[in-house]
């Protein structure tokens, strides 16, 4: 697997890798990531059941805890979701994690951005903080940018739909339309 990330890094034009590779989802893990993904898109009423269910199972899960915030937000309690990420952020500063959970919390994109970044600069690997960049740069209308943390999103968890979708739309965005459609094709 490291030569592989190795071979595309170097076709992309990167000289190393992000970091140290991440251990992939387990199958359980990846295949309720997909569900609830699938149940929040048609807003099914039993999102909520999986949500907490797997948020049980696996409270160290970085996508149990962010779709436990998207599931808290769409009940109407952003500021508790804000203020517990942000308390259990100063409780373990260092913790990239927690960073990234509280930048989602934050609505302004620079700050959002310099959390990313600092969640980055401690784990070069972390997938949410690298695709949360490339979101913010999206956001902030710099399709290089975009494109950058998304190639690395996608290269630390190349079965990321997400992160393939914005890599491709932040070509698009930056005129490399012929780019993105050879990445949506492959």
């Amino acid at each position: 697997m490291r030569f592989a990330l190795a071979i595309l890094l170097a076709l992309a034009g990167c000289r190393s890798l992000p970091g140290p590779i991440p251990t992939p989802l387990d199958e359980s893990e990846a295949m309720w990531v997909h569900r609830v993904e699938t149940d929040l898109q048609r807003r099914s009423p039993e999102t909520a059941d999986h949500v907490e269910s797997f948020a049980a199972e696996h409270p160290d899960s970085v996508d149990a805890r962010r779709y436990r915030q998207i599931l808290r937000n769409a009940r109407g309690e952003a500021w508790q979701v804000h203020e517990e990420a942000r308390a259990a952020w100063e409780a373990a500063p260092d913790d990239p994690d927690l960073i990234y959970l509280y930048a989602r919390t934050i609505p302004d994109r620079e700050i959002q951005r310099d959390l990313f970044r600092q969640a980055v600069s401690i784990e070069p690997s972390h997938f949410h903080a690298n695709l949360g960049l490339a979101v913010v740069f999206y956001d902030l209308r710099d399709a290089d940018g975009a494109a950058y943390w998304a190639q690395r999103a996608f290269l630390i968890r190349i079965d990321s739909v997400r992160a393939n979708l914005l890599y491709a739309r932040a070509l698009a965005a930056g005129g490399k339309r012929k780019d993105a459609h050879a990445i949506l094709d492959s």
